[in-house]
């Protein structure tokens, strides 16, 4: 079976082994104080070569070793403007377990962030009041 974007596989691989993720920072030459940045996480354990399939299918991202783990590897795709092709996959092919809400939350905090809103402190407040849930089921 050749790998593809076109099926549903991956949103399965993902409903177990992925997470969204939202980082908020201090950072005094932000408008607002603090640097937000979206991430896109896959880990496998001993899978390596998969997730730079993966990567590779995106487009985008990259694979590393997890420190501390038994050869858990880690596809992260943190670049702003590459999270459109992840956003079209999970579109297309919807998540299916609880992660589902997350996603959506996470889209939610990437359109505030489309429209430029987390540069105003109301926009702002919505995204950290956001990345607490979508943060929540987030593994270490």
């Amino acid at each position: 079976m050749r790998l593809t974007l076109d099926s549903a596989w991956l949103s399965g691989f993902v409903d177990a082994e992925g997470c969204f993720n939202v980082s908020i920072r201090a950072r005094l030459a932000a408008i607002v104080g603090f640097r937000t940045t979206l991430c896109f996480l896959l880990d496998q354990q001993f899978e390596q070569e998969i997730l730079s399939l993966i990567a590779t299918l995106f487009g985008t991202g990259h694979v590393s070793l997890r420190t501390g783990t038994n050869e858990v590897y880690r596809l992260t795709v943190g670049s702003f403007k590459s999270l459109p092709i992840i956003i079209a996959y999970f579109t297309r092919f919807p998540l299916k377990s609880h992660k589902k809400e997350t996603y959506e939350r996470w889209c939610e905090i990437y359109s505030l962030m489309l429209n430029k809103e987390h540069l105003k402190q109301p926009g702002f407040d919505r995204i950290r009041a956001l990345a607490k849930l979508v943060n929540k089921h987030t593994p270490g």
